[in-house]
């Protein structure tokens, strides 16, 4: 007669007349434990063979990164990376002509919009930052060499800086 070798559950596999090769998905078993309590990951076991134990894995899923081998992963997300953050939008950070910044990856709301050089400005959460830029910091040795002064009246307004006459001391 015809006969069939099963692997017994959790294991997969059978064979007609012989010995079956068993497998085992891991993340049948373990991969409750990447999704528990709401997180946003999902198990992925490589290799099915049995020897092979101990190989499934947690990963975040996009746009947080992050993997742990045999637990819950720390997903890390890239708020300039994530389309939906309010710096990456149509009026965020780049639109403004500005750059932006996430120092900590690992922490939500850290972001940040950074003037180009030379101008100097950070702002945090959602908004461009206000590039304002001293322009006598670079034309302060034109008007010294003329024995005068830089003014810039608004660092906000590019081009509007001027040599300026000292005023005459008074006693």
């Amino acid at each position: 007669g015809t006969w069939a070798c099963r692997c017994g559950a959790p294991l997969a596999g059978e064979q007609l007349g012989g010995p079956a090769m068993c497998t085992l998905d891991e993340c049948e078993e373990d991969g409750r434990t990447c999704a528990r309590n709401g997180r946003a990951q999902v198990c992925t076991d490589p290799d099915h063979s049995m020897a092979a134990r101990g190989d499934w894995m947690c990963m975040c899923v996009a746009p947080a990164m992050g993997q742990r081998v045999g637990g819950v992963a720390v997903c890390a997300v890239n708020e300039c990376m994530t389309p939906t953050f309010p710096l990456t939008d149509a009026l965020g950070c780049a639109a403004a002509g500005q750059i932006c910044e996430d120092p900590d990856a690992s922490v939500t709301g850290d972001a940040r919009c950074r003037c180009p050089p030379p101008a100097r400005d950070t702002h945090v959460g959602g908004a461009v930052a206000a590039c304002g830029f001293n322009e006598c910091e670079t034309h302060t040795d034109t008007c010294g060499q003329a024995g005068q002064r830089c003014v810039d009246p608004d660092v906000m307004v590019v081009g509007d800086w001027r040599c300026e006459c000292f005023e005459p001391a008074t006693e």
